[in-house]
């Protein structure tokens, strides 16, 4: 957005940006109109940003002309202003006149809008240049397609109709990978959407009198150059957003009757109803206000257990603490060459080396060993190293645990065995014995804490512990490293990089492994307190995802013997033998998702469902049953809340674990539900999705 004249010329990318953030709109404008002056960006992250989006479309563009693609390219100095742009989209006009096969950095003039669509493609159709239209494409960063992109490509697109008379049927997005593929999207499935957005967004704009867009914490913060000048603001007005584990949705529901502070929401009285919000959950986010603003001032967070917690979750989650346990820590860049590396696997472990055990029933001093990586072979050898300790670890240690903080280490691990198709069978045992342990759920329904967010770091002041590394230190060595490994520009990579990012992964592995020991003093704590004996958690041992095709497996190792490291390096006839070798399992790697997900889903604590976005909750049963020969279809009515329940699979009950019916209809406010006419089963009050379907017939 920037101000031509005395009005605004406007972009696709001004528009997504208004579909995310319509507050960072007003600001945009705010800046074009120069009544606001624009922060500066952390220069390390733009130019990082700058040269991945460039390299890749040099990638896409590369790819056509070694295809024989007549390809034009349309060039418009820096700060040429209108008239340069005016330039562009006449030099545009006469590439796609001429017929070229595709059109790079086209310039798009339609009104008051401008389009930089990255390429133009032809294709067959009819437009004014004869037997011939062209389509939108755009290279990007992200392997999914966002609403956000999608926006921009249809603005591309409202802008090329205007040029040429037709509006082509698909647009195409090109995603990071080592080979170019393009994503069509169909242009009527997604235009609609777009011109009610664009007309809501062109109303905002001209309308001078709108009432101000209140600065909403959403995604797009974590990127946008005006975040700190936002977060300034919810901090002086209170703001609900500060609440640790609040939605947006919660928010929404508590600002429609009148509470908009922190404050406002810890005051609410016990019996208080809040249309939308759960009668637990409003709970929850209440008793977590209340907390924060009693802790406002103090030296160190408080925090109060959580004695009424649901039986199985919490502490009753921590098990036994062994003298082998692990303690596991990654860190990684997701966009290093297109899929992302995991460059860091930082392991804590108790006692003795485990080369020298001995038997004993006490932890030893703990030492932290690193495991770096700084391109794929190195990442699959790392991965395979600290797969292989854990193995050694549980054959010499009986129950031994790897405890970690948050979703993302078992999340990698899942991803790395798939990607690198090595040590399948190895996390698919770690996951079935569930030997990872992640400590984030167990805080979370152990206690409350007057915190703003149930973070690692945000949590360190309840047990005292003290980082040497400082946070924004860590911060810039990451970045660094980040754009050395995308680069290989030695000149910004400082020789103390890893060091402090080896140094932040230790703290993070020490903090977790104390976090465990303060959370183990917390259950004699609970016991005086409730006078309930807490229970460990059950060895659980669930069933195998799928029996591993161990006869594909050995002609897929026989197929892979002798082939490069790097895939890049393969012969035509290496290259024939690795997809073979890949595609022999691909129906039981592909399946394992499905089942994480499953598992998953069953566990979740009864007043977490209704928030997530695979589960189904709140059902209660209405009316009476309708027969259908020897069963009987139940209609059961449920809040507004997302959920992933289809009529397949099955959907399962996850109180008892069983199915509980077939779907029959499904609205936005009810499900009915085929089940068996005798009776006898409990209503379900949840739904999870059932069992993904099994894929051994097509393998």
């Amino acid at each position: 957005m920037h101000l031509q004249g005395s009005s605004l010329t406007l972009s696709a990318t001004d528009l997504s940006a208004f579909s995310e953030c319509t507050h960072k709109t007003e600001l945009e404008r705010a800046v074009a109109l120069g009544t606001l002056e624009r922060p500066g960006s952390n220069e390390i992250e733009r130019q990082l940003l700058e040269r991945r989006g460039l390299a890749h479309e040099a990638q896409v563009l590369s790819a056509f002309r070694a295809s024989g693609k007549r390809v034009v390219s349309i060039g418009v100095a820096p700060g040429a202003g209108r008239a340069g742009y005016e330039q562009g989209a006449k030099a545009s006009e006469e590439a796609m006149r001429a017929g070229a096969d595709v059109i790079y950095q086209a310039v798009l003039l339609d009104g008051a809008w401008l389009g930089r669509p990255d390429f133009l493609l032809k294709s067959s159709g009819k437009s004014r240049f004869g037997d011939y239209l062209y389509s939108v494409l755009d290279a990007k960063l992200s392997s999914e397609t966002r609403a956000r992109a999608v926006l921009q490509l249809c603005a591309y697109t409202a802008g090329l109709e205007t040029v040429q008379g037709a509006l082509p049927t698909h647009f195409f997005v090109a995603p990071p990978g080592d080979t170019v593929e393009l994503v069509a999207l169909r242009t009527a499935d997604y235009f609609a959407y777009y011109r009610r957005v664009k007309a809501t967004f062109e109303a905002f704009i001209s309308d001078p009198d709108a009432p101000p867009a209140y600065p909403e914490p959403v995604e797009h913060c974590g990127v946008c150059v005006f975040w700190k000048r936002c977060e300034l603001r919810r901090r002086q007005d209170d703001h609900l957003s500060l609440v640790a584990g609040i939605s947006s949705r919660q928010r929404d529901r508590l600002s429609q009757v009148g509470v908009t502070q922190v404050s406002a929401l810890g005051s609410l009285p016990g019996d208080s109803e809040v249309g939308g919000i759960g009668r637990d959950a409003l709970v929850r986010i209440r008793e977590q206000a209340r907390i924060q603003i009693e802790g406002r001032g103090r030296p160190k967070p408080i925090y109060e257990l959580l004695l009424d917690a649901e039986p199985g979750t919490g502490l009753e989650k921590l098990p036994l603490p062994k003298p082998g346990d692990l303690f596991l820590d990654l860190e990684g860049d997701p966009f290093v060459r297109g899929r992302g590396l995991e460059y860091l696997f930082g392991l804590l472990e108790l006692g003795e080396p485990i080369d020298d055990f001995v038997s004993r029933s006490e932890p030893g001093e703990p030492r932290y060993h690193a495991h770096w990586a700084t391109d794929a072979n190195a990442e699959k050898h790392a991965f395979e190293a600290v797969i292989d300790r854990i193995v050694r670890g549980r054959q010499e240690f009986a129950n031994l645990h790897v405890f970690h903080f948050g979703q993302r280490e078992a999340d990698a691990l899942k991803q790395l065995s798939c990607r690198h198709k090595t040590r399948e069978e190895e996390v698919d045992r770690l996951l079935r014995d569930h030997v990872l342990v992640d400590l984030h759920p167990i805080v979370r329904r152990a206690l409350r804490a007057s915190v703003e967010g149930y973070t690692l770091k945000q949590l360190e002041g309840l047990y005292d512990f003290e980082r040497t590394v400082d946070l924004r230190a860590a911060a810039r060595a990451m970045q660094l490293f980040g754009w050395w490994l995308e680069t290989g520009d030695e000149s910004g990579k400082e020789p103390e990089l890893e060091q402090t990012i080896e140094r932040y992964n230790e703290d993070d592995c020490r903090s977790a492994w104390q976090l465990r020991n303060w959370l183990e003093a917390r259950r004699g704590e609970f016991e005086r307190a409730s006078g309930r004996t807490l229970l460990r958690p059950a060895l659980q041992n669930d069933e195998p995802i799928e029996d591993a095709p161990r006869d594909s497996a050995l002609v897929a190792e026989k197929l892979s013997l002798g082939l490069p490291d790097d895939p890049r390096h393969d012969t035509q006839s290496e290259a024939a033998r690795r997809l073979m070798a890949n595609l022999l399992d691909w129906h039981w790697r592909e399946a394992k998702s499905g089942h994480w997900e499953y598992y998953r889903c069953q566990e979740l604590p009864r007043d977490e469902r209704l928030e997530d976005r695979a589960a189904l909750a709140g059902l209660t049963l209405v009316g009476e049953p309708k027969n259908e020969k020897r069963s009987k279809i139940y209609r059961y009515a449920f809040p507004e809340q997302e959920h992933a329940i289809r009529s397949r699979p099955t959907p399962i009950d996850p109180d008892t674990g069983k199915s509980a019916g077939d779907v029959k209809d499904i609205g936005s406010t009810h499900i009915e539900l085929k089940r068996s006419g005798r009776g006898g089963a409990p209503h379900p009050q949840a739904l999870v999705p059932g069992r993904p379907l099994t894929t051994k017939a097509h393998a």
